[in-house]
C-alpha cells in the first residue's frame, strides 16, 4: 500500500466535502462519499503503517477538514462564488399599463378561471370574472388592477 493512495483518498473526501457544502448542501451522496474516503483513507494508514503514521494521518486530516470548513464558510469565499448584479426591470409593466377596459382579445389556453389570453399579438395572463373560457373564444378585458388582468368571455 503506498502513501499516494492514502493521500489521494483524504483528497477526494475533502473534495466532496466542499462539494457538499458549496454545492449540494445537506445529508446527500456526496457528504457520506466524503467520510467514506476520510474513513478509508485513515483505516488503510493504521493497517500498513502503524500506530503513529496511523494517529498523524487522523490528526492532519481532521486539521484539513477544519480548514476547509473554515474556508468555505468565510464570507469572502461565498461573495467570489455570488452574483453580484441587481435586476431592475420588471416584466410587461409597459404593455399592460396600455391595456384599457373594452379592449378584445382571444383566450390562447382555457381559463379556469385564469389563463393566457392575447391582445395585440402579446400573450398575457389574465382571470375570467364570469364562467370559465375555452382556448380560442373571444374574450373582452373588463378591468386591470396593478399587473391583473380581468376578463370575460364575448358571447
Amino acid at each position: 500500500m503506498s502513501v499516494a493512495i492514502i493521500v489521494a483518498l483524504i483528497l477526494a473526501g475533502l473534495l466532496l466535502l466542499v462539494i457538499e457544502l458549496l454545492i449540494v448542501p445537506g445529508v446527500s451522496v456526496a457528504g457520506v462519499a466524503s467520510l467514506v474516503f476520510f474513513s478509508a483513507g485513515i483505516i488503510l494508514a493504521y493497517k500498513y503503517f502503524g500506530g503513529t503514521v496511523g494517529n498523524i494521518t487522523l490528526l492532519l486530516t481532521l486539521i484539513a477538514i477544519v480548514v476547509t470548513i473554515g474556508i468555505a464558510l468565510k464570507p469572502a469565499t461565498w461573495k467570489r462564488l455570488s452574483l453580484h448584479t441587481t435586476i431592475d426591470s420588471k416584466v410587461g409593466d409597459d404593455f399592460i399599463a396600455t391595456l384599457r377596459p373594452g379592449e378584445r382579445g382571444i383566450a390562447k389556453s382555457k381559463m379556469s378561471p385564469i389563463g393566457e389570453i392575447i391582445v395585440r399579438d402579446n400573450v398575457i395572463e389574465a382571470e375570467s370574472i364570469g364562467p370559465f373560457i375555452e382556448a380560442g373564444q373571444q374574450v373582452e378585458i373588463v378591468k386591470t388592477e396593478q399587473q391583473k388582468i380581468y376578463v370575460k368571455p364575448l358571447t
